[in-house]
């Protein structure tokens, strides 16, 4: 069986175990205690196939989405918090929508509408066949993770080196888990990973200079991947990892790549102040959370807020990657400490045991390190300056996700350096191994999610018991 493996691409293997477990995922996992703030997601959906790109107070989505969150049918189980029933579920899935529309939808107002595209197709189509609005939910969690494991794919088999770290965070089920929600954490680290996918293609095409059209379509990846989840506009400096030959000269290199950073730092700005306006952003002004004062505080005080930041990577070092990995619902279910170990065990063994020679120069390597951290640190100053208190010691709101996007890079840094950790049997069957070590893992996850959410008691039972209307 592994002989017949070998030959297996790897954006293939991906396609294939992507799909498999992202559908299983998407069904299985329930909706919206299954995946952090998968109801704002799906009201902000809603409002954007509802062509209301940006939030007010009048904007209407349909009345039973607004009631969606709320109706998904439980059990009370003896012994524990109430659980979902499949048969509430079918329920749900095939009654009839009255198509009433009600005042609602104004949830994550600072977002932009790029990063919901998918979702507010799949909910549109349900709208016009009809569907219930669990139906609806359901078609556009299946389009999210469609569009975001082809842009994968794509990424993967463009990318001239270091498939395979695309590949493991790829299908890490933390990153399964945003694929198949309709959250926009999906597209953004999808179009994250296309990006360095096609600056590394261009960086390594042999005695080529750009053309007008790569150009163009580095910009384009750039604009829409950076703004899906606004933040990231840092990632732009890795243009810096393209040799000067691939220019006429240096000052047309140089003209690129500041000019490059320039454009995606103001469409940032632009975007953000647009977008952030619309939200509550005024309402921050009397409150102890207010940017601008952080911000203030930050310049005033530099040293005060990167030892902040040092000390919360310290203490919650371990929540990080846990909800880097894999972290069930509203992230307070752990899986077993062992399962996390083998996870980061068999990624490192993967990785390392992969054979292909790469051509990459210190310059390169110390670039994508520089821009990992700077994106790095950037998500903490996001959420000092959104979610925490002026001059507090603590910074709120961060988790281990909001960095799978940008971890490649951290990787691509130590891919393939000096040392090394070599098993024969693994790069010889590196396919095969790929394939059972997600099936390994993933039977965990399943477990842990069925074992959290799903009511286990006897049909008889469930007769007894109280039904959440």
């Amino acid at each position: 069986m592994f002989e017949k493996l070998k030959n297996l691409k790897k954006e293939n293997i991906y396609l294939a175990l992507a799909l498999i477990f992202g559908l299983a995922v998407a069904i299985f996992n329930p909706p919206f205690d299954g995946v952090p703030d998968e109801h704002a997601h799906y009201w902000k959906a809603w409002s954007v196939a509802e062509g209301n790109l940006v939030c007010h107070p009048d904007n209407q989505i349909p009345k039973s989405a607004i009631e969606l969150p709320d109706n998904i049918l439980k059990v009370s189980v003896p012994g524990s918090s109430k659980k979902i029933v499949f048969n509430g579920l079918l329920v749900k899935l095939v009654e009839k929508d009255s198509g009433e529309m009600a005042t609602g939808g104004s949830a994550i107002c600072g977002a932009t509408p790029l990063g919901y595209i998918p979702q507010a197709i799949g909910l549109k189509i349900g709208q016009t066949l009809h569907l219930s609005a669990l139906a609806d939910f359901y078609l556009a969690r299946l389009l999210n993770l469609l569009a975001s494991i082809l842009l994968v794919y794509w990424a993967i088999r463009i990318i001239p080196f270091g498939k395979i770290v695309l590949l493991l965070i790829g299908l890490l089920p933390m990153t399964i888990q945003q694929f198949s929600s309709l959250s926009y954490d999906s597209l953004h680290i999808a179009s994250t990973f296309l990006f360095i996918a096609y600056v590394l293609k261009l960086a390594c095409e042999k005695d080529a200079r750009l053309s007008g059209r790569q150009i163009i379509t580095l910009l384009v990846i750039a604009l829409f991947g950076f703004n899906v989840k606004t933040g990231y506009f840092l990632l732009s400096f890795l243009v810096f990892i393209l040799p000067v030959g691939k220019f006429k000269d240096k000052k047309q290199y140089w003209l690129f790549t500041i000019g490059f950073v320039l454009i995606n730092t103001i469409i940032f700005l632009g975007l953000y102040k647009y977008f952030q306006g619309s939200g509550d952003a005024a309402a921050q002004s009397e409150s102890a959370i207010n940017a601008s004062r952080q911000m203030a505080y930050v310049l005033n005080h530099p040293v005060d807020f990167f030892s902040v930041l040092f000390n919360q990577v310290y203490d919650k070092f371990n929540f990080y990657m846990e909800t880097f990995l894999f972290k069930s619902g509203w992230l307070k279910n752990d899986m077993p400490q062992i399962w996390y170990v083998f996870v980061m065990i068999g990624m490192f063994l993967l990785a390392r045991n992969e054979k292909e020679t790469i051509e990459l120069t210190k310059k390169q390597r110390f670039i994508f390190l520089f821009v990992f951290l700077m994106n790095f640190v950037l998500v903490y100053l996001g959420l000092y300056l959104a979610w925490t208190k002026v001059s507090f010691d603590k910074i709120s709101g961060v988790q281990g996700r909001y960095f799978l996007g940008i971890f490649p890079l951290l990787l691509l840094f130590f891919y393939k350096s000096g040392f090394s950790f070599k098993f024969e049997f693994i790069r010889k069957h590196i396919q095969a191994c790929i394939i059972i070590f997600f099936l390994a893992a993933f039977l965990f996850v399943f477990q842990n999610i069925y074992e959290t959410y799903y009511d286990k008691t006897p049909k008889e039972a469930t007769n007894t018991v109280q039904i959440k209307e």
